[in-house]
């Protein structure tokens, strides 16, 4: 004959549909989501119920990098990418933007003759304090194309 409480019963009927609902619950997940209807349980009785209901969470375990048994090994490729973007401020408008692997001053300048090219020059430019806009090659373009200058640091 089964012994089964009531208690168990009725809280494992709660427990299960809970982790039907979320099966990422783990036994502290379910501890907040318990509370959250009004039940106080501490977590060693949700532990030992999950166990008896084999409910186990859906969650990354360990050594996923782990190497098996593939052929072909894929390194991380590791490294940054730089969004420059040209924004006109009063109209949110995207002049101009592209994406770079290297902080290069010519392709920020580039960038911004191509927006220069296709829509006009602006009055004023501004950007932040980063090396590629304070390097004499940005500066000498700005001038060049005869736009005035502003390196605010919070212009927000």
């Amino acid at each position: 004959m089964l012994f089964r409480s009531v208690s168990q019963s009725r809280y494992g009927g709660l427990i299960d549909r809970l982790f039907l609902d979320d099966p990422t619950l783990d036994v502290k997940g379910m501890r907040d989501e318990l509370r959250d209807q009004g039940f106080e349980y501490n977590d060693k009785r949700i532990r030992r119920l999950m166990r008896k209901m084999c409910l186990m969470p859906i969650y990354n375990k360990r050594n996923l990098s782990r190497l098996g048994l593939a052929k072909y090994i894929h390194p991380y490729l590791r490294g940054f990418l730089y969004l420059t973007a040209i924004i006109d401020v009063y109209s949110r408008f995207v002049v101009g933007w592209q994406l770079s692997n290297s902080l290069d001053k010519e392709t920020q300048t580039t960038l911004l003759r191509d927006a220069v090219g296709r829509y006009d020059k602006p009055e004023i430019i501004n950007s932040d304090q980063g090396s590629q806009y304070t390097c004499e090659h940005w500066v000498s373009t700005l001038k060049e194309l005869g736009i005035q200058i502003s390196n605010c640091q919070n212009i927000f």
